[in-house]
């Protein structure tokens, strides 16, 4: 797949070796949005798995608005929807071995809303675009220099 011309400002950083390479620029594209590249573009569920399990501030803030609610939850409550979703991410490994914190109470085992382990938001961990699907490839993609 060819993503055409990828111009721009980028962080990369690599370790001290110079073998291995990651970006840290963190742009995300939901999807449906006009005229950028696809291949960075995020899946509506993965958009919707993110949303439920970040920070309860951001949470409210998403939810507070009309438009963004009816987008990611539709009709349903997006209480019950967090609530759902945290219960389901925590029984897949992608969630439970990300998740910072992990409870459990009569519904069983639930991702603690707030940050993941190991990256700076859910979006980046639940990153299911193309370019970061190339880049998981062999689970990680390394330079040799």
């Amino acid at each position: 797949t060819q993503l055409g011309n990828l111009d721009g400002l980028w962080n990369l950083q690599v370790d001290a070796s110079l073998s291995h390479l990651m970006d840290f620029s963190d742009y995300y594209i939901l999807p449906l949005h006009p005229g950028l590249c696809e291949g960075w573009a995020l899946s509506e569920a993965a958009v919707v798995r993110a949303v439920c399990l970040e920070r309860p501030q951001f949470f409210t803030l998403v939810a507070r608005d009309p438009l963004v609610r009816e987008w990611l939850f539709g009709d349903g409550d997006p209480g019950i929807v967090q609530r759902a979703m945290a219960h389901e991410m925590a029984g897949r490994p992608e969630g439970a071995d990300a998740a910072a914190d992990i409870m459990e109470d009569e519904e069983g085992p639930f991702i603690v809303a707030g940050p993941p382990k190991y990256c700076a938001t859910w979006f980046m961990e639940l990153d299911d675009s193309k370019v970061s699907g190339m880049a998981k490839v062999d689970k990680a993609v390394t330079f040799r220099t």
